[in-house]
């Protein structure tokens, strides 16, 4: 009985923990979505291309929705592509920085 209690309350614990970053996960998508719009494509007009480091925040499926309606090309780096990783650092950098004054 003990056991099973303790295994049943596990699976409730994890999956309440999904749902949290489940959660999270679309505050996210929401909050680069917003930046994408406000920051970016209102300031600088069209987006004609985004290159990434393929991180998760910039290849989910509501993001990828969201270019594809504004026509944006989106590229991802290799990873081991010291070049491209270079360009995708410093944009990186600027986006951090714009996303600091934004928030």
């Amino acid at each position: 009985n003990i056991q099973m209690y303790t295994h049943k309350c596990l699976n409730c614990q994890i999956v309440k923990e999904s749902k949290k970053g489940l959660e999270y996960k679309k505050i996210i998508e929401k909050m680069m979505i917003k930046f994408l719009h406000s920051e970016i494509y209102v300031n600088y007009e069209i987006l004609c291309e985004i290159l990434t480091d393929n991180d998760t925040n910039l290849i989910e499926e509501v993001v990828r929705h969201f270019m594809s309606q504004l026509q944006t090309r989106y590229y991802r780096t290799i990873l081991y592509h010291s070049q491209m990783n270079r360009k995708i650092k410093y944009l990186n950098e600027i986006l951090n920085n714009m996303l600091i004054k934004y928030l």
